[in-house]
């Protein structure tokens, strides 16, 4: 479970005084489920089958695009534009 395994995460001693961001990927699409996830502290939230630019739209939100390029060659080496 996300939630549970995103609460321990940033309750951990480690973690504590760490901003940890976190994407909900997830089948429940609903308006519910969205505000759930943003509720519990999941910066964004994305219905599976998520579309790769719209994850690396968000990617690049949170982390200020320090993450992209990285990304950007993970999609190049998977051949796919969807995250199941």
């Amino acid at each position: 479970d996300g939630f549970q395994f995103l609460s321990k995460l940033r309750n951990s001693k480690k973690s504590r005084n760490i901003a940890i961001p976190a994407i909900a990927l997830t089948a429940y699409a609903s308006a519910e489920h969205r505000q759930l996830a943003l509720a519990s502290g999941f910066q964004q939230h994305l219905a599976k089958p998520v579309d790769f630019d719209a994850l690396l739209d968000e990617v690049r939100k949170i982390f200020d695009g320090k993450a992209i390029e990285l990304a950007e060659r993970v999609r190049t080496s998977s051949g796919s534009d969807r995250v199941s």
